[in-house]
C-alpha cells in the first residue's frame, strides 16, 4: 500500500480508534453523537476510506440513513467522560451535545 495518498494517517488513526472516537451526524434537523471503538479501513480507487457498522435499533441509524455524511473525531486524555457518557446514553433520551458541551 505505499504510494497511496492517505495511508500514514489511516496507520496513525487505526490505534487510536481503539480508544475511543466519536461518531457525529445531523440529517434533516436531528442531530447525535455516538461512540465508536471500532471501524473499518481501507483504500478504494487509490483513495483511503472508513466504514462503521451501526445496530438498526440505534436512534443514529436512523439519522445516518437521512444524511449526506458523518465525522468521525478522535478526542483527547480530557474527553474520557464524554466518550462514556455518549456511549452509554441514547439520544432519544436526552441532548448528548447540551449533556457534554459540545457546541455546534
Amino acid at each position: 500500500m505505499r504510494g497511496i495518498e492517505g495511508m500514514d494517517e489511516i496507520r496513525r488513526i487505526t490505534g487510536q480508534v481503539e480508544e475511543g472516537a466519536f461518531l457525529v451526524v445531523k440529517g434533516g434537523d436531528r442531530m447525535n453523537v455516538m461512540t465508536i471503538g471500532w471501524a473499518l479501513w481501507g483504500v478504494l480507487w487509490r483513495k483511503p476510506v472508513m466504514m462503521v457498522a451501526v445496530r438498526t435499533s440505534r436512534f443514529t441509524h436512523r439519522i445516518l440513513e437521512g444524511a449526506d455524511s458523518f465525522t468521525v473525531s478522535f478526542p483527547g486524555e480530557d474527553r474520557r467522560r464524554e466518550l462514556h457518557l455518549c456511549g452509554t446514553k441514547s439520544g432519544r433520551d436526552l441532548d448528548k451535545f447540551k449533556e457534554c458541551g459540545f457546541s455546534t
